[in-house]
């Protein structure tokens, strides 16, 4: 199909040379015909516009982390080896939420306790994890992103389970600040552990 778009496209760009049917400026005026760059012009927009349906990706959320940003609390990044596959299949749209909530790299770990969320010294960090899931969110549904996918186990980005508080590398269920923003808003969440999932939804 993209094959038979190009031929087209090439075939409406070379109509001058190879069918003569174009006519010059001074022409076009006097046989009020459009002129060749007039034509061409047109020929051009419709070609963004072929170009711009086949390449019409649903939109996907996802954490910087997964795409090789070093954005991580160690100043290190969570890189999937599934990102090529995901670009050809998305259109990604990247987010650190603690990032965006003015959290610097690298930066204290921290954990959920309950409502709050604390740094393994004791801060309380819940207010820029708040600010970054409300501007995350917000850049999702200004983008029209409908999935996510998000770092599993994070205090952001986690999703169905997190770790405990405890600074101990224990689970527990839950899911992160980021997450719970998105799923109110009916944006479904994966994480990078169910990629095949996420595949397999995208083709139904």
């Amino acid at each position: 199909m993209e094959e038979k778009l190009d031929e087209i496209i090439m075939l409406l760009k070379n109509i001058d040379s190879k069918l003569d049917v174009l006519v010059g400026d001074k022409q076009a005026q006097m046989l009020k015909k459009p002129s060749n760059e007039a034509i061409l012009k047109q020929f051009e927009e419709t070609e963004k516009l072929f170009n711009k349906v086949m390449n019409n990706k649903a939109k996907l959320l996802i954490s910087e982390c997964l795409c090789g940003v070093s954005c991580r609390y160690d100043g290190k990044d969570n890189l999937i080896e599934q990102l090529p596959l995901l670009k050809d299949t998305f259109d990604l749209v990247t987010v650190c939420p603690e990032v965006l909530g003015g959290l610097s790299t690298p930066r204290d770990p921290a954990e959920r306790q309950g409502k709050r969320v604390c740094t393994a010294n004791g801060t309380d960090v819940t207010t820029e994890f708040h600010k970054g899931a409300q501007i995350a969110l917000h850049i999702a549904m200004q983008q029209g992103c409908k999935q996510a996918l998000m770092k599993a186990k994070s205090p952001s980005c986690g999703y169905k389970r997190i770790y405990d508080g405890t600074f101990s590398k224990t689970l527990r269920e839950g899911n992160g600040c980021t997450v719970e923003a998105l799923l109110m808003n009916n944006i479904e969440v994966y994480t990078e552990e169910e990629i095949d999932l996420l595949m397999e939804q995208k083709k139904r």
